[in-house]
């Protein structure tokens, strides 16, 4: 598991680490720059000509500094400086200076990039910490540069990037590679940040972990272990019974898509409390499972099944709402005594539009699973809004409803009173009407066994995600289904 860290805590605990113990920060950038060198390895030849785009700051810097190792390797270089030499300050004067020294030719921006025949171009034009649009020459440099067809390292974040939340400020350098130091930000994670920095190598360059003491968000990787394992002994009474309330006239597929996602996921007994339209489909495609007829009108959950669904949902360990059951009259009645039980619960879908309407707050124990369409809605705002920063949206969407939030997306972020992570590990694949139904009975699933909300919703997204990348590599990215992403769970 990865942990980020983000620019602004970087800065400080840079500055903390330094004061502490003397160290100097040229020290530090030789570092960055001796990765970032050994990072062009992984690309072009040692004796390979290499192009170094160097901004004004710090970043800079590590560019004249990766130039310098560069050329000392044998390799060719030249830098093309978006500020005057004369302007620059501390490490990054002394290490323009220093390859000035070595005869590495320092060409203005305003002149053009010097790509000649060369074989890699490395980004050091703006670090994590950038806080306005870029424009101007060093705009024309970014094209330049993603024009070129030629790898680019990107050094610690591709240029034009916000560290902190993903976004694009303005425009933004595509790296083959992006070499960040210490820790990831939270940026390389967040898109369209996560799709321009391509494969992501986080260098050490100096601070002790020990004396790491800044906060950061979680990053799930495959290789984490998040589901204790089953007892040998275990049966269907001890691994949770689920109450699923999904579906209706024309949304049958939800309610088996959820169901099936809970079964694949162990829960040990699973009841689908479904309508007239919707009970013999699930019969029939999630036969595994009990299905319990509910009052119904138009197709839809009546408002007098609300009495029905609290009589099911004794005895259950957990429960699942929202997938497919529409968002007509009646639905927003039955569900409420539902979403305000303390019972341990996945809202999902059309719970979520019955909360936000009747603006309804969900009772302890609750994972609410928004796309960022619902995120919206619930935090009176819009997609649009919750997509420039979904880490602060998912928080709010935590602070708000006093649920553990999982916000869906390409990189999903959940968040709650234990912290927040990011789950970078799905794919464009699982853009497939459906999914998120899948995942809804996952996490159901994990909470009717046991696991605490946090817990639980993390674990279901990292298996969700897997789940759809290996149904992507049996059928294609086009081909990927719901259905598929259930039976690869």
């Amino acid at each position: 598991m990865l942990h980020t860290v983000t620019p602004c805590a970087m800065r400080a605990l840079e500055q903390e680490f330094m004061k502490e113990t003397g160290y100097p920060s040229l020290l530090l950038m030789e570092h960055a720059a001796q990765a970032v060198a050994q990072a062009l390895l992984r690309h072009v030849p040692q004796g390979a000509r290499v192009l170094f785009a160097c901004g004004a700051g710090g970043n800079g810097g590590d560019g004249y500094a990766a130039a310098r190792l560069w050329r000392q390797m044998g390799g060719g270089a030249v830098c093309c400086t978006a500020a005057p030499v004369e302007t620059l300050l501390g490490d990054a004067k002394i290490n323009a200076s220093l390859c000035g020294r070595l005869g590495i030719p320092i060409v203005p921006a305003e002149r053009g990039i010097p790509l000649g025949d060369a074989a890699a171009v490395v980004d050091a034009l703006f670090g994590t910490g950038l806080s306005r649009d870029v424009e101007g020459i060093c705009a024309e440099m970014i094209a330049q540069m993603n024009a070129s067809g030629l790898p680019v390292v990107a050094v610690d974040i591709p240029s034009g990037v916000d560290g902190a939340a993903g976004r694009v400020r303005g425009c933004a350098v595509s790296a083959r590679e992006t070499v960040t130091f210490h820790r990831p930000k939270p940026g390389h994670f967040l898109s369209p940040g996560r799709e321009l920095t391509g494969r992501l190598t986080v260098a050490d360059i100096g601070i002790p972990p020990a004396l790491d003491r800044a906060e950061g968000m979680d990053v799930l990787e495959d290789g984490d272990v998040l589901i204790p394992p089953r007892a040998a002994d275990a049966h269907k009474g001890t691994c949770g019974h689920l109450l699923v309330v999904a579906g209706s006239r024309g949304m049958a597929g939800a309610a088996v898509l959820c169901t099936l996602g809970a079964l694949r996921a162990g829960a040990g007994l699973v009841t689908a409390a479904c309508v007239g339209d919707v009970f013999s489909a699930l019969q029939a495609q999630a036969f595994c499972a009990m299905a319990a007829p509910v009052p119904e009108e138009d197709g839809a959950l009546a408002a007098k099944a609300e009495s029905r669904i609290e009589s099911l949902l004794q005895g259950k360990q957990a429960a699942v709402a929202g997938p497919g059951l529409s968002q007509r009259s009646g639905v927003g009645e039955a569900l409420r005594a539902l979403i305000q039980s303390d019972v341990p619960k996945v809202l999902d879908a059309d719970a979520l539009n019955v909360m936000a309407a009747a603006r309804l707050l969900p009772g302890r124990n609750t994972v609410v699973t928004p796309h960022p369409g619902e995120a919206g809605r619930l935090l009176e705002t819009d997609a649009a809004q919750v997509l420039l920063d979904p880490v602060e949206a998912a928080k709010a969407l935590a602070q708000k409803t006093g649920a553990v939030a999982l916000l869906k997306g390409a990189t999903t972020v959940i968040a709650g009173e234990e912290g927040v992570t990011l789950m970078p590990r799905g794919t464009c694949a699982m853009a497939t009407g459906g999914s998120g139904d899948v995942l809804s009975g996952v996490v159901g699933a994990l909470l009717c066994q046991g696991m605490a909300p946090y817990e639980a919703a993390r674990a279901a997204a990292l298996w969700h995600a897997q789940a759809g990348r290996r149904a992507e590599g049996a059928l294609g990215t086009r081909q990927v289904t719901a259905l598929d992403i259930a039976g690869c769970l």
